[in-house]
């Protein structure tokens, strides 16, 4: 018994630990070519997730193909469609909210970890951004945290347990206390589409749609009314998450006819 417990929580720490060496090892080594300062640190964010990301896929469809599921074809059909919309727009309504929110309090100020994190992430130029942070670093986590170690979490522990402890690993990795809890709350956004929809491909886009309006917004000086801290900022933020949550639960009953 000690030894299935063993092997399964092992199936669930290793490829987090090959994840975190093979970023770190690549972004060490693009830092080597490129620098490490600020406006360097995206372009190398892009290639240690380049360098990652075939190698988080062989897992994902080590998986897949064990339930069955390697190999199908694509169709895209309608259903799709209005799932992609659905996550985008609960992700990106619900991570603009949580951003405001927590933007609003002295987490920020607090935490100095989020601030090099902050200076890092949006040193570069807004292209850069975009396809670092919205796009490749998105499909690279999606990849591990909802589609190895939450399906991974779920088979052991069943969905609300998988739920909770992805999205605390997820949060646990950003290394500061800002992003744990936006990561923490986000993740399980992301989780339950996953769990509703039926596949990884919800969650990816949900993500990327959220951090895609966290670039936009930070890059272009938008919506600074929502964090002045004024009790209509703290009014539109609670509108705005709670819009998000209705579209989550609301849209998210439905799962796809044919998965992708």
């Amino acid at each position: 018994m000690k030894d299935n417990i063993a092997t399964r929580v092992w199936s669930v720490v290793y490829p987090l630990g090959i994840y975190y060496v093979t970023v770190c090892v690549a972004l060490y080594v693009a830092q080597l070519i490129f620098g490490r300062g600020e406006e360097s640190y995206m372009t190398c964010q892009i290639i240690s997730s380049l360098v990652a990301l075939p190698v988080l896929y062989q897992f994902y469809r080590q998986d897949q193909f064990l339930e069955g599921r390697s190999g199908q074809k694509v169709k895209i059909e309608k259903e799709h469609i209005f799932s992609v919309i659905y996550a985008v727009v609960a992700a990106a309504l619900i991570g603009f909210a949580l951003n405001n929110i927590i933007s609003m309090t002295p987490l920020v100020e607090m935490s100095a970890g989020y601030q090099e994190a902050s200076r890092n992430f949006y040193g570069s130029t807004v292209w850069l951004e975009l396809l670092g942070s919205a796009i490749l670093t998105p499909l690279l986590e999606e990849l591990l945290y909802r589609g190895i170690i939450y399906k991974r979490l779920e088979k052991m522990t069943g969905f609300l347990p998988a739920l909770f402890l992805s999205s605390f690993i997820f949060a646990f990795m950003h290394f500061n206390l800002v992003q744990f809890i936006y990561a923490f709350l986000l993740g399980m956004v992301l989780a339950y589409m996953m769990h509703e929809k039926g596949h990884m491909y919800v969650a990816a886009v949900g993500h990327m749609g959220a951090n895609a309006l966290a670039v936009i917004r930070t890059e272009f000086g938008l919506f600074e009314s929502f964090t002045d801290k004024s009790p209509l900022a703290w009014i539109l933020s609670v509108v705005c998450l709670f819009i998000g949550l209705l579209i989550l639960f609301l849209g998210g009953k439905k799962k796809d006819a044919k998965k992708v």
